[in-house]
């Protein structure tokens, strides 16, 4: 199997978690998945902690939509050991659905095949062989005497004891106590609350992952605006930056930029009307000190949704 990029991993995570928000189990897809690509462990883990992760980035974003700030849906994300038990509960066993059947000694007997005991063999003096003086060897003999019904009048015995039994199956068995699930339940809880754990950590990862990234476009962005030739001007960034990305995070690394430059930052009312004065009439340049500049906001928007995401599992593992 050919090496797999991270990439490979996000497309992976991003077909799973589309099928999990049109209702199908995480677990069920994710391990479907897996199957399909051929993962072994260690991907499969690498799956999950994507899949996971934007699963639960685009809940918060669709409760977020729907008005619900405080994020009161609850996420339980799975792990690598839920995936890899679907696998292999999903493998045929082998030989099929049926099994081997036995051979030879091993073959059940029929019951017309059963060995039989004479209860009164034939021999010398005895009386000549019939059905009736035979049993299964695999029943029990009679005692003689047994049936002998003793100081009782012919057959009261029996009915005597039929009587008994169906007393005692008359009565009314007593209720048993609902089984206890109050450590089922307790376990069921830690399990989940390590598993949300887990996820944050994830989380807190990526988020450290995204700050570095961050630190090396805006280092990035910096060089190329000390350039001597083919750098834009302070007007003609400003103008770009705000044409492409005016919201707040734009806005904010745009005056980030300004101030590692010292140049005047963009604030207040004035944004607003150089947002107006842009509008459908400035058209933006695409060069490399705008993609970076897109790669910036890209990044930071995403690393605010980790944090909020951090924050919300955090509160539920407590």
């Amino acid at each position: 199997m050919k090496a797999l990029r991270e990439q490979d991993f996000d497309d992976m995570a991003g077909r799973v978690v589309s099928r999990f928000m049109n209702g199908d189990k995480l677990a069920d897809v994710a391990a479907m998945e897996a199957q399909q690509a051929q993962l072994n462990p260690d991907q499969i883990e690498r799956l999950v902690q994507a899949a996971n992760t934007m699963a639960f980035l685009q809940l918060m974003e669709h409760q977020k939509a729907q008005g619900i700030p405080d994020m009161t849906g609850e996420f339980d994300p799975i792990d690598s050991r839920q995936v890899i038990q679907h696998i292999l509960g999903s493998v045929p066993a082998m030989g099929g659905a049926g099994h081997a059947e036995p051979d030879g000694d091993e073959m059940p007997l029929p019951d017309e095949m059963h060995p039989a005991r004479c209860v009164d063999a034939p021999g010398s003096g005895g009386p000549e062989m019939h059905d009736s003086m035979c049993v299964d060897a695999d029943e029990p003999s009679i005692p003689e005497g047994d049936d002998d019904d003793g100081p009782f009048p012919k057959g009261q015995k029996q009915k005597a004891k039929n009587d008994s039994d169906k007393e005692k199956g008359d009565k009314k068995p007593a209720k048993k106590a609902p089984p206890k699930d109050a450590e089922g339940g307790a376990k069921e809880a830690a399990f989940r609350t390590d598993r949300l754990r887990k996820l944050a950590e994830i989380l807190e990862d990526q988020y450290r992952q995204a700050e570095l990234a961050f630190d090396d476009e805006f280092e990035k962005l910096s060089t190329l605006l000390k350039r001597a030739s083919g750098a834009p001007t302070a007007d003609a960034f400003e103008k770009d930056a705000l044409a492409l990305h005016n919201d707040a995070v734009g806005v904010a690394i745009l005056n980030m930029v300004q101030e590692k430059r010292g140049w005047a930052v963009a604030t207040g009312d004035y944004v607003g009307e150089k947002v107006a004065e842009l509008t459908d009439r400035h058209l933006v340049d695409d060069n490399e000190v705008n993609k970076v500049f897109a790669n910036l906001v890209k990044i930071a928007r995403e690393a605010g949704r980790l944090h909020e995401g951090i924050e919300h599992v955090r509160s539920q593992c407590n």
